[in-house]
């Protein structure tokens, strides 16, 4: 069965340990100058200042590092409809920042991913997000997972797949679950080149 073409960023499932993920979040500004639009899924990196003691953050690049992944955002309140962050408009994001949190992301299609991928430290790809969902495009470049993805200088770290019916991991673009490799918060760690 093929697997559908839909990236919707990074969204969490659990936790590293198995516990749920309840919902923590960090408060984080998104600065009007910010000439980027931010959405639900969104990787997303310290900018290096704060509003109202609150940390700012920007959209994450590809190669990371990764403060954390976008969970909401306050509405705007001049108009309450948008889904997501627009471009140079001052708003507040939550932020998932803890790196034991697990994320499913799609790959991109774009590598031969199956379950030795598991262990590997990868990349992700950038993209804008959703104007009509609020949601993230980012999806896990699965063209990284090739040597050398076990270098420490990745930031996603493969530790699963989805378990579901409608999702084919013989096939592209499949549900893949991560942690933060390449956190802001923690060192980076290597990846394991037989898997786990």
């Amino acid at each position: 069965m093929a697997n559908v073409d839909g990236p919707f960023g990074f969204r969490p499932v659990r936790m590293l340990s198995g516990s749920a993920y309840t919902g923590a979040s960090v408060s984080c500004a998104i600065a009007a100058a910010y000439g980027t639009r931010l959405g639900v899924g969104d990787p997303v990196q310290l900018a290096g200042s704060s509003v109202d003691g609150a940390p700012t953050i920007s959209r994450a690049a590809a190669g990371g590092p990764v403060f954390g992944i976008i969970v909401g955002f306050e509405p705007t309140r001049s108009d309450l409809t948008l889904q997501y962050s627009p471009a140079t408009t001052a708003g507040v994001a939550m932020v998932c920042a803890d790196p034991n949190v697990v994320f499913e992301v799609q790959d991109d299609g774009g590598g031969a991913l199956d379950g030795d991928a598991v262990g590997l430290n990868a990349d992700f790809i950038a993209g804008n997000c959703s104007t009509s969902t609020g949601r993230s495009i980012y999806e896990l470049d699965g063209g990284t997972t090739t040597a050398p993805a076990t270098t420490a200088d990745l930031p996603l770290k493969i530790v699963g797949q989805r378990n579901s019916p409608d999702n084919d991991l013989d096939a592209d673009f499949a549900v893949w679950e991560v942690t933060l490799n390449k956190s802001e918060l923690v060192a980076d760690a290597t990846g394991l080149s037989a898997g786990i």
